[in-house]
């Protein structure tokens, strides 16, 4: 390696060093969400303001962050987990994606501390991006500076600053530019070795990320091919070729992944999924979805001051009053449309783009800014994906900024008066349409009021909405000074902008070397983009995301082992009630987790059953809210500015026996417990039992029963649990839908529950041989044969 290149590469480390330093070692955590105001978890701790920082995300302190904080303390205690109790009566973390186990910053967390590891993770995530995309730059024979301007374009754009907290959306972004060099080397020779490196890359993808990752690696490949095939003669025998070869990379990434795929449909399978929206109007889903986003992608693309700073706010309130949900209740979030690399890239990328015709890496890059983009707003498959495939987007810009870099280094005369007056009308146009937004302040503070008087009136508004209305308001109108002339945010897009004009000048009429010019376009761009990464990527104190809120401490002092539950009511349930927020308390719930809904708890009747079935002991409600259920179930035991708690008169313990009568069989005698009330099944136990869960997967009891009986644990069951007692294994059966039961003798013993899933071993297996299979056609240097 020679000496340029490792200068570039420590200047790209400095940049990424840039973004993150201010968390790296700090007792911080990086949040890109609105940690504070749009699910502001602890309204009695922190007052919130207009200034605190609003971004597009919003499952940082709901999700990542409890999960990793789980995985770490399960580190601590000396055991990788596949299931936690803690969450719907226990939960499989191993075969739910977003879970994210076989990811980067979970494996920081087996040997750092919590939040360092957090935060080093997405520093480390970024390099890994931007040293991808150098290394591809630097194989089609780009200069060492033009690869680093590419690379840091990428790495610090916005939809990876974006998703960063997101490692089911960012474990497939950073893996993008080491596809993009598989797929193009295997375009080029045709050598099998590197369609296995691209499948190690998707299936390294997939692990690192999500099913959901699956998408966004497929669609830039679908673009790589599409991009071949529309240079070749033979377009239907091109095409039929890489049908083939991408069938090929679907079968080798999936075996790679098997270890999480596996378990992933095995959990698929055993629930019933919740649909996360409903197509309610689909003539306005195909054709004014497409039409209203498009605009604001583009619009997302160049603006800067739009993106990620204190005032921002979701456009949600003003755009659904004109257009309604354009036929999609979960059509799209404040910020998701945006690929912003940078005003000094764009303008370079379109130097690039005017020499589409005679370089083909230029017409590639171009595919893979198109395609995705396209496909994702104007196709069904933006219900699956929303905009969260910007990512591929944004690396095709900075491809094309790298090239446009190249060429001015090459030639720099290609800067002609047309680049400069586009770049000045382009910037003209932007700023005159910001103020024109300013202007037109109040007209779009009354529609977004009325919109949302009208929400509240339909009982449609969410939780923040309805306790935080005035908040709310504040924060409209904050959004709309961010494009008045005294915001900072707008004289700093202008200045860039200027700053860019003046530099085209320069090399125009020659008042400085290309060196220096093209040195200026880095250092602007680094200051532009570390702006841009301070503004998106807040620093977060831990004492703001989890403080000892007074009822969450009160349920910590509670003795025993037991179960918390709220109204279930999602537009009013307050956030200290929902299940990964009780995480780093240690305080277990019945609530649902992420994206899944169990066949819950139900009797012989398939009725549903109270929460006293499942082993809870307190319902949490917001501090104004009437009970929901019967006053003779629950009494009050602590009332304050953050939560209500109620006490369960009659709850069942965490385990117990039910007899079984003589000539019954334990089918007959869970039907009778099903039908029984949970005072009658107080009354009627024929002895006791005492439960030790020595770890997430491993429970022991110690029972003692004048008869045989049904022992019932109330946790759920689910494929790989095991029991033993007395000796003898013993079936486990379903009672209450989806709880625990087998069968035990009379007299004093002992038993055990074992969680050890077989789809993780079986995907273990495959995954395995998968790799042993991609690593040695990887180094195989013999050249293959064509697919």
């Amino acid at each position: 390696m020679n000496s340029s290149r490792i200068l570039a590469l420590i200047c790209l480390l400095a940049c990424a060093l840039l973004a993150f330093a201010r968390t790296i070692g700090t007792d911080s955590v990086i949040s890109t969400t609105d940690t504070l105001t749009y699910e502001y978890p602890w309204r009695g701790v922190i007052k919130p303001t207009a200034e605190l920082e609003k971004y597009a995300q919003s499952d940082v302190t709901c999700c990542w962050h409890p999960w990793k904080i789980f995985y770490h303390r399960e580190f601590q205690r000396g055991h990788y987990p596949f299931w936690s109790p803690d969450i719907a009566c226990g939960y499989p973390v191993f075969a739910d994606s977003t879970m994210m186990g076989y990811s980067l910053p979970i494996f920081l967390q087996s040997f750092l501390p919590s939040n360092l590891a957090i935060n080093l993770g997405f520093f480390l995530q970024t390099c890994i991006g931007m040293i991808g995309l150098f290394w591809l730059l630097q194989t089609w024979r780009l200069s060492s500076s033009a690869s680093l301007f590419g690379a840091m374009a990428f790495g610090l754009s916005f939809p990876v600053l974006e998703w960063e907290v997101a490692v089911s959306v960012s474990g497939a972004i950073i893996m993008l530019p080491y596809l993009v060099l598989a797929l193009d080397k295997y375009r080029s020779t045709q050598a099998i070795r590197y369609l296995a490196w691209a499948s190690l890359v998707c299936g390294l993808g997939i692990l690192q990320g999500s099913i959901q990752s699956m998408l966004y690696l497929y669609l830039a490949a679908l673009a790589i091919a599409c991009a071949h095939c529309w240079e070749q003669p033979s377009f239907f025998s091109s095409c039929g070729k890489w049908i083939l070869s991408l069938a090929v990379l679907t079968v080798l990434s999936f075996c790679l992944a098997a270890i999480a795929l596996i378990p992933a449909l095995q959990f698929f399978l055993f629930h019933n999924i919740r649909t996360r929206g409903i197509v309610d109007n689909w003539p306005a889903f195909l054709f004014l979805r497409p039409l209203v986003l498009t605009p604001l992608t583009v619009l997302g693309t160049i603006n800067p001051a739009l993106l990620g700073n204190s005032h921002s706010i979701d456009f949600r309130p003003i755009v659904t009053a004109i257009f309604g949900n354009m036929g999609f209740e979960a059509n799209w979030g404040s910020n998701q449309w945006c690929a912003y690399i940078g005003i000094a890239p764009l303008t370079l990328a379109f130097v690039a783009w005017m020499r589409r015709k005679a370089d083909p890496h230029v017409r590639l890059a171009l595919w893979l800014v198109f395609l995705p983009a396209g496909l994702m707003l104007w196709t069904p498959l933006y219900m699956i994906t929303y905009t969260r495939g910007h990512g591929i987007t944004s690396l095709g810009l900075a491809i094309l900024a790298a090239l446009g870099f190249e060429y001015l280094r090459q030639q720099p005369t290609i800067i002609s008066k047309r680049l400069k007056y586009v770049h000045f009308a382009f910037c003209f146009l932007l700023v005159i349409g910001m103020c024109v937004v300013s202007f037109q302040s109040s007209k779009l503070l009354e529609i977004a009021l009325s919109h949302m008087k009208k929400q509240q009136a339909l009982g449609h508004q969410s939780m923040y909405l309805a306790s935080d209305y005035e908040f709310q308001v504040a924060k409209i109108r904050a959004f709309i000074d961010n494009y008045s002339l005294h915001s900072p945010n707008l004289w700093s897009l202008i200045l860039i902008c200027l700053a860019t004009g003046f530099i085209l000048k320069a090399l125009e009429n020659k008042w400085l070397s290309v060196k220096a010019i093209l040195l200026l376009f880095l250092a602007l761009t680094a200051v532009d983009l570390a702006l841009l990464c301070w503004r998106t990527v807040p620093v977060v104190p831990v004492a703001t995301v989890y403080p000892p809120v007074p009822a969450l401490s009160f349920l910590q002092k509670q003795p025993g082992l037991f179960r918390v539950n709220s109204d279930r009511i999602l537009d009013k349930e307050i956030e200290i009630a929902r299940p990964n927020q009780l995480l780093p308390y240690d305080i277990q719930t019945n609530g649902i987790s992420e994206s899944v809904v169990p066949s819950w708890t139900h009797n012989a009747a398939g009725e549903f059953l109270p929460d006293e079935y499942s082993n809870v002991r307190y319902l949490i409600l917001p501090p104004q809210s009437a009970l929901p259920v019967d006053p003779q179930r629950a009494t009050p035991v602590y009332e304050g500015p953050d939560a209500k708690i109620y006490l369960y008169r009659h709850t069942l313990p965490r385990a117990f026996l039910w007899p079984l009568e003589p000539g019954e069989t334990a089918q007959q005698a869970r039907r009778r417990l099903e039908q029984s009330s949970p005072q009658e099944i107080l009354s009627n136990h024929p002895g006791n039992v005492d439960i030790f869960y020595d770890n997430t997967e491993h429970l022991r009891l110690t029972f003692s029963t004048t008869q045989p009986a049904l022992l019932i644990v109330l946790d759920r069951t689910y494929p790989g649990w095991n029991a033993m007692a007395q000796g003898i294994a013993r079936p486990i059966e379903p009672v209450f839908g989806i709880m625990r039961s087998f069968e035990v003798q009379a007299g004093e013993s002992q038993a055990q529950m074992v969680f050890q899933p077989t789809s993780w071993r079986a995907g273990c297996c495959i995954s395995f041989l998968a790799a042993t299979t991609l690593l040695g056609l990887i180094l195989c240097r013999r050249r293959s044969t064509t697919v």
